[in-house]
């Protein structure tokens, strides 16, 4: 499942194994394009074939912000400014706990090169360079946010 909001993304949470059980959670971040039924009915049918169940225990409702919204128009704007990278997407790969916080709002970070990202890895770090362009971009971009 892929859209413009990215990949099905599924991760594996809590495992437990004892005499009594045996469970694995997962966390799943579905594209806005679909629904977690979507996701549901084959996984219910791959997993039935073991004969193992899929329980719901929890979802939230998903957060959105257009790509031509004020808000991400003048954050990208400013990453642009800044970077003076002009083919920048914006890319959604977390951060809805804060941004469901309050209504109207998005969690946004500058990472410069997700592909070598140390992001919740053992010993991560970011370079004090990237460090400092991230300094200024949320240094431009929160009062582009306070404004109408």
């Amino acid at each position: 499942m892929k859209d413009d909001t990215g990949l099905l993304i599924v991760n594996n949470g809590i495992v437990e194994i004892n005499a009594e059980k045996t469970r694995l959670t997962l966390n799943m971040r579905v594209p806005i394009s679909y629904h977690l039924k979507d996701v549901e009915a084959p996984l219910t049918a791959e997993l039935s074939k073991y004969h193992l169940q899929l329980a719901i225990i929890s979802s939230e409702k998903p957060i959105h912000m257009p790509l031509d919204s004020p808000m991400i128009k003048n954050i990208m704007q400013v990453y642009r400014d800044v970077t003076g990278d002009h083919d920048a997407k914006p890319v959604a790969i977390g951060g809805g706990t804060y941004a469901k916080a309050m209504p109207n709002c998005v969690a946004f970070g500058a990472e410069f090169d997700i592909n070598e990202s140390t992001m919740y890895a053992y010993n991560e770090y970011v370079k004090i360079s990237d460090l400092q362009k991230m300094l200024e971009i949320y240094t431009k971009a929160i009062p582009l946010l306070t404004t109408k």
